[in-house]
């Protein structure tokens, strides 16, 4: 039986045993330890390990990921980066409008995170229109309440191109 999917899944977070090529695999994913960022950074966050305070890591950007994976193109993109979002969408949708390019992604998924004064409204609605105004269109929403104070917000897109078709890559995939 041939491969017809490949999922990936990148969390800083998330650590155990690394295979060669600094991937782990587990079943049908492979877990890369490091996260998706606005760039290619390091950048110090806690840790919930008992024993350490702050730890370095690593995120990568959206085209570097695809790069290093030999990727053109995502199907579905499932995003859940605890309040970057507002940082790493605007300069995923800069980068690809720099080349005249629609961002390579099929569907999105994506959690807003939200709380009084943290990030501000404007930054959610900005960020929401921003999406739109790049050819994502919301077919579907979902409001959890249940991680108070923060508020979550679950945005499923489909990008489309200016003619209201589904984006497709360029060339057909193999």
């Amino acid at each position: 039986m041939t491969k017809s999917c490949e999922v990936h899944i990148f969390d800083y977070s998330l650590s155990s045993e690394k295979g060669r090529d600094g991937a782990i695999s587990f079943q049908e994913a492979t877990l890369h330890e490091y996260g998706i960022g606005a760039e290619d950074s390091f950048v110090t966050a806690p840790v919930s390990d008992g024993e350490s305070l702050v730890s370095q890591y690593h995120l990568k950007n959206l085209s570097s990921i695809m790069s290093d994976l030999g990727h053109t193109w995502i199907d579905v993109l499932k995003m859940d980066v605890e309040g970057a979002e507002y940082e790493v969408l605007p300069a995923m949708v800069a980068h690809y409008a720099a080349l005249n390019e629609s961002v390579p992604v099929t569907q999105a998924q994506i959690e807003y995170h939200h709380s009084p004064g943290s990030p501000p409204m404007t930054d959610l609605v900005h960020t929401l229109l921003l999406m739109e105004e790049s050819g994502f269109r919301t077919f579907s929403t979902e409001y959890n309440v249940n991680g108070a104070p923060w508020n979550f917000i679950e945005y499923s897109y489909l990008n489309v191109d200016p003619t209201g078709r589904l984006a497709q890559p360029k060339t057909p995939l193999q």
